[in-house]
Parts: C-alpha cells; sequence; structure tokens
C-alpha cells in the first residue's frame, strides 16, 4: 500500500492526531520519520494486525495505547507515542500542551478528576479494541 517513508509519514500523522486532535506539520513529521527509522521496535507479531487495522480502519490509538501500556503489550506503541511527544516537546508552537496556563486549587482538582475519567474511558474501549481486533 505505502512505501516505507510514505508509511513513517502516514503513521506519524496518525499518532500525531491521536494526541494532539490535528494533522501534523513540518518539522514535526521529518522529525519523527527520521528518528523513527533509529531504534524503534517493531511491532509484535501477535498484536501487529490490531496495529494495522487501528491504522488502516482509524480507530483510537490513544485508547489502544493506553490499553497497550496497562496491559503489557504493544510496547512498540507506546514508544512511538512518547518519540512523539518528546519531538512536539521541542516546538515552541506546542507549550500552550505542556505549560499549565491557570492557577488554583480548585482547577487543579478538576483537571485531575477529568483526566482520570477521561483515561479510564480510554483504557476501557483500548482494552475491547485490543479483544475484538486480535484475530485481525
Amino acid at each position: 500500500m505505502f512505501d516505507l517513508t510514505d508509511r513513517r509519514e502516514f503513521e506519524a500523522d496518525r499518532i500525531y492526531q491521536a494526541i494532539f486532535n490535528k494533522p501534523i506539520r513540518e518539522p514535526l513529521l521529518t522529525r519523527f520519520v527520521e528518528a523513527s527509522q533509529f531504534g524503534l521496535p517493531a511491532t509484535d507479531d501477535e498484536l501487529a494486525g490490531i496495529y494495522e487495522a487501528a491504522l488502516e480502519k482509524n480507530l483510537d490509538l490513544e485508547a489502544l495505547e493506553i490499553a497497550g501500556r496497562y496491559t503489557r503489550k504493544m510496547q512498540s506503541l507506546s514508544t512511538k507515542f512518547r518519540l512523539m511527544i518528546y519531538l512536539a516537546e521541542t516546538l515552541p508552537d506546542h507549550q500552550q500542551y505542556y505549560v499549565n496556563s491557570q492557577s488554583g486549587w480548585l482547577n487543579g482538582i478538576t483537571a485531575i478528576l477529568i483526566g482520570g475519567i477521561r483515561t479510564s474511558f480510554k483504557l476501557i474501549k483500548g482494552i475491547y479494541l485490543l479483544r475484538k481486533y486480535r484475530n485481525v
């Protein structure tokens, strides 16, 4: 379907969209593609079908990553997510995602509660997706 570079660009865009909810832009795309050529683990054979289905069918990669981290499966997806987050953190236009601009204990508690509920939902959804697409 894709040559290797196109596939890495497609994968980079999907991972970026899962994290930041918008399409990836240069120079982050180039940095991810270059970095992914060195040292990223291959997708586990058992779960490669799930990962491919997630990319092709536009499944929730964030939910799969959370479930994979929790179940200690799909470590390669977690590594790719971490790589994208590390690279995005170096760009000034991503500062809003990494620096808290609101202060106060009520805002902090609210953010923790909302984050906990969202993560729990994503974990349940990810486990469901892992089970549903296990035999793909």
